[in-house]
């Protein structure tokens, strides 16, 4: 596949106001801290994730490639430190660059600024560590599109346990690459008629970022359950066998 770089500008406004684009390059998704759109790229493309603060050393990353210590590849993120001057202030520029991506880097991305308070910006999201330190932070979803691996996690190839409680609830891992995937949850009825689960957003919910979740199970939800993934003319499957105990 040809490597197509698509430049991505979370711009986080650690002080407030708006800092500008800090490269001469129109970028194809330009992210602010009221906007909360996922972002959908393909296998081979790179993204470039831009955050600033008004404190040296302040800006920290999160990002899918960190939780995976053991993968074996060529490094293929980079983080960038610069200052730009702007109107005689200094603004302290980071910036995540992740090439080639895979559909391992599909997950969530977040950068966080340390020191800075944030009570005059909307949807950022503040911890607070000490009494005298404030972590603001801003994420966006990435998901990176295969269409020959539509699950985020490999199937093992045998029917994966769940186990729940009665009049709680349960999640089936389906989560997919790709948003726009069609995802079905379907329940054996015990001979071999699998039925698709109703996604009526009440007993049955979906999200793609974490996979189906079943509420307020009960023992007779016990059972087999495939979860199906379509895209284009691939489909995959997994399988699980889920025991719903009674509560005490």
């Amino acid at each position: 596949m040809k490597s197509i770089s698509i430049l991505v500008f979370v711009l986080v406004f650690c002080e407030g106001r708006y800092l500008g684009l800090v490269d001469d390059v129109v970028p194809k998704f330009m992210l602010h801290t009221t906007i909360h759109d996922d972002i959908v790229l393909e296998t081979g493309e790179s993204i470039q994730l831009t955050c600033s603060s008004k404190m040296p050393g302040s800006v920290s990353w999160s990002y899918p490639r960190q939780k995976q210590p053991n993968e074996v590849e060529e490094p293929t993120v980079t983080i960038l430190e610069e200052v730009v001057n702007e109107n005689g202030a200094d603004q302290y520029i980071s910036k995540l660059i992740v090439a080639n991506i895979t559909t391992n880097d599909t997950g969530l991305y977040e950068c966080s600024c340390m020191g800075v308070a944030t009570q005059n910006v909307p949807h950022i999201i503040q911890t607070h560590a000490a009494a005298s330190d404030v972590i603001s932070s801003y994420d966006v979803y990435v998901f990176v599109s295969d269409p020959t691996e539509l699950f985020q996690e490999e199937h093992a190839g045998i029917r994966q346990p769940l186990t729940g409680f009665s009049r709680s609830y349960v999640e089936f891992p389906c989560a997919v690459n790709n948003p726009n995937t069609t995802v079905e949850l379907l329940d054996d009825s015990g001979h071999g008629n699998f039925i698709p689960v109703p996604v009526d957003g009440k007993k049955c919910t979906y999200d793609p970022k974490t996979g189906f979740t079943l509420s307020k199970v009960h023992i007779r939800d016990s059972g087999a359950y495939t979860c199906k993934a379509t895209y284009g003319e691939h489909e995959e499957r997994k399988e699980f066998y889920l025991h719903v105990l009674r509560a005490f």
